[in-house]
């Protein structure tokens, strides 16, 4: 799995980057098919309150899944899109173990 951060020169702790590696190779051990991750940190002008912004891209199979969030802070950032990932990659690998809504054969009877 291919790992891109863009993240900012300053501001950012070491032990954010490797949580949120930690997590993304969780995600890939959860479901194989994830071939790539791309982390953005910044910052957003204009609202004090919640200028920190995470968004993170999943792509798998062509699919791609993404998060989008802003706090106060890049560590709660990190986590809310981690956490709403989760629940998007715990979906995805139970619809992928789910059986087809509709059997096609080509066999005549």
């Amino acid at each position: 799995m291919t790992i891109e951060l863009n993240i900012p020169h300053n501001g950012v702790q070491e032990h954010l980057i490797q949580f949120i590696q930690h997590k993304l190779l969780d995600f890939h051990h959860r479901d194989r098919d994830i071939s790539r991750a791309e982390v953005s940190l910044r910052k957003q002008p204009g609202n004090a309150e919640s200028e920190h912004v995470c968004e993170i891209t999943l792509t798998m199979q062509g699919d791609t899944i993404m998060a989008h969030r802003t706090a106060a802070d890049y560590t709660q950032a990190a986590r809310d899109a981690l956490n709403t990932l989760s629940e998007k990659v715990d979906e995805m690998v139970k619809d992928q173990k789910s059986p087809p809504d509709t059997i096609t054969s080509t066999v005549k009877v």
